[in-house]
């Protein structure tokens, strides 16, 4: 109930459709890694450029998956590094970083990453799934101690109440309260605001969540006090991607 009551203003066409939605799985979706060649073969639903999405998903994680030409990443989160404008050479920080989807695909477009994370357990997987290529600490996103206004790009892909993938996590739904809610807004803007002080002047500061609620995304991005927005989108589930948001902020 409280998640239809949030998404209100999203239901006024099709409510039934639309809520339904939310409970999509999409295909499997691989991005293929730079110098590789696209995947050919059994097993592809469709292929638009670097991004493929398969019938069976052994047969990606079997093959171009474990071999190294193709990383799985949803659609959805594709968008992140897109809209990040990210250069090579640029100085990124991701600092909820595991697994390290992300991270990786900043790597990809040449980028010098430090990938940050909190939980120590989840390191070894991390450095697993980077290859040794970034940097990797263990700190408290809420007080980073890392040098200020260092970064080119500040990633802050922030725990959240999954409500863009309820397909893949179910249980979500039933955490889905006023009070885990406002525990989750209150642990986003703080890694917002601390990962705001890292951003060198002319930098961009990327907030990002697999949740479709405007109290976890809007809410809190449009905030934060001395920044605006450069670029925002928000996706829905749909049969090709999960829901998601990002948006790209600079200083004012």
């Amino acid at each position: 109930d409280a998640l239809v009551t949030d998404l209100a203003h999203e239901l006024s066409d099709h409510p039934r459709d639309r809520l339904l939605d939310l409970n999509r799985i999409a295909p499997l979706c691989t991005r293929t890694r730079p110098g590789c060649a696209p995947p050919i073969g059994n097993g592809i639903l469709k292929q638009e450029g670097e991004w493929t999405w398969w019938d069976d998903p052994q047969i990606a994680i079997h093959g171009p998956v474990k071999d190294g030409r193709c990383t799985v990443q949803d659609r959805a989160q594709g968008h992140v590094i897109e809209l990040s404008g990210a250069r090579a050479g640029d100085l990124v920080l991701d600092v909820c970083a595991a697994p390290g989807g992300k991270s990786l695909a900043f790597l990809d477009r040449g980028c010098r990453v430090v990938a940050a994370e909190l939980n120590a357990r989840r390191v070894p997987r991390l450095q697993s799934n980077l290859g040794g290529q970034a940097a990797i600490v263990v700190l408290d996103g809420n007080r980073p101690a890392l040098a200020g206004e260092a970064f080119d790009i500040v990633l802050v892909d922030a725990p959240c109440s999954n409500s863009g993938v309820l397909g893949r996590r179910p249980e979500a739904r039933w955490r889905y309260n006023a009070k885990q809610l406002g525990q989750l807004n209150v642990l986003q803007k703080r890694l917002l605001l601390a990962a705001s002080k890292l951003v060198r002047a002319d930098g961009r500061l990327i907030y990002s969540t697999c949740s479709v609620t405007p109290s976890e995304n809007q809410g809190i991005a449009h905030r934060l006090d001395g920044w605006r927005i450069l670029k925002e989108q928000r996706s829905w589930p749909d049969a090709w991607q999960a829901g998601g948001y990002v948006v790209v902020l600079v200083r004012v």
